[in-house]
């Protein structure tokens, strides 16, 4: 997870950079957006009890659904405001700043699950078949 939620934040700045093209960015993205939901999601069936599994996927799905809508109205928020758009390609150094920094704050998030699964106090994510409870 720390690695896929790495990429994201350096896909943004390629994005910024804007010198290799866009299919780096896009190769970037979907592997993060690979690897995250295959170590988050299977996660689930280790921290939860079985009978309360559908309720928290279902917590998982609306706080998921939530946050991607509400980050959508604060990018269009903010491209409205800075006037972006094909004739201010400039105007959308806003948004991907943002979507820039949301994805640093969820790799230093990745990073502090990760010591915490290789200390003490791990709920055993990160042994071998750590999804059998």
């Amino acid at each position: 997870m720390v690695f896929g939620s790495l990429l994201l934040p350096l896909s943004f700045v390629g994005l910024v950079m804007g010198r290799e093209g866009l299919w780096v960015t896009t190769v970037l993205l979907g592997i993060s957006f690979s690897l995250i939901p295959a170590v988050l999601w299977p996660s689930v069936i280790k921290l939860v009890e079985e009978k309360r599994l559908g309720t928290a996927y279902g917590l998982l799905f609306m706080l998921q659904n939530a946050g991607m809508t509400g980050s959508n109205v604060l990018a269009g928020w903010l491209n409205d405001l800075n006037r972006a758009g094909a004739e201010n390609a400039a105007g959308y150094g806003p948004m991907i700043v943002f979507f820039a920094m949301l994805s640093l704050g969820a790799f230093f998030f990745a990073l502090a699950l990760w010591r915490r699964e290789t200390g003490p106090e791990s709920h055993g994510l990160e042994l071998p078949g750590a999804l059998t409870p």
